[in-house]
């Protein structure tokens, strides 16, 4: 279940915290990667915090963990800290690719991705109900899975313009899914 707790009465603003992980596919992106290599990296998992409060996110690397200890191998698949802030009430994006760099301005947030939800298709995900939601990114298909009932119009890195906060996001080479 998602954190979700109310900020202040003065303020009446929603505080949400969400622990993403994200997974590559390896098999679509390294087909030819060995297989013993292949199940080593398929249990590594990045794990991203994102916060929301007053109009504005925060979508932070935590660390890279197994999701089973037995099993022999590397334990980091992403070597740097990521850490995207988006401003609602100004319009804007910021990213710092790595903890020692400087924060650099990215695109406005103006043009929001053109979604097509599919409000038949719908999924729990961390105990909350999800509509689909797909469109194209740089040439290829992207699908959302949405929370309707967190009317936070935002989700894991770059992503948001949709009527509720995403909660998994996948294409044929990676899926960040909402765990808690």
């Amino acid at each position: 279940c998602l954190c979700i707790t109310a900020h202040s009465v003065l303020f009446g603003q929603p505080r949400l915290s969400v622990e993403y992980e994200m997974e590559l596919k390896l098999e679509e992106v390294m087909p030819t990667l060995d297989s013993k290599f292949m199940k080593q990296f398929a249990n590594v998992v990045a794990v991203y915090d994102y916060h929301f409060f007053n109009n504005a996110s925060q979508y932070v690397f935590r660390e890279s963990r197994k999701k089973d200890e037995s099993i022999t191998g590397p334990a980091k698949i992403n070597p740097n800290s990521v850490t995207i802030y988006k401003n609602f009430t100004d319009n804007v994006r910021y990213a710092q690719l790595d903890a020692e760099k400087d924060i650099v301005s990215m695109d406005s947030l103006a043009t929001d991705q053109p979604w097509k939800i599919d409000h038949t298709a719908t999924k729990i995900i961390a105990g909350i109900s999800c509509q689909k939601a797909t469109t194209t990114i740089d040439g290829e298909e992207t699908t959302a899975w949405f929370a309707p009932e967190i009317p936070i119009s935002d989700g894991p890195l770059l992503l948001h313009g949709l009527p509720g906060l995403i909660l998994r996001v996948e294409n044929k080479s990676a899926a960040i899914t909402a765990t808690s």
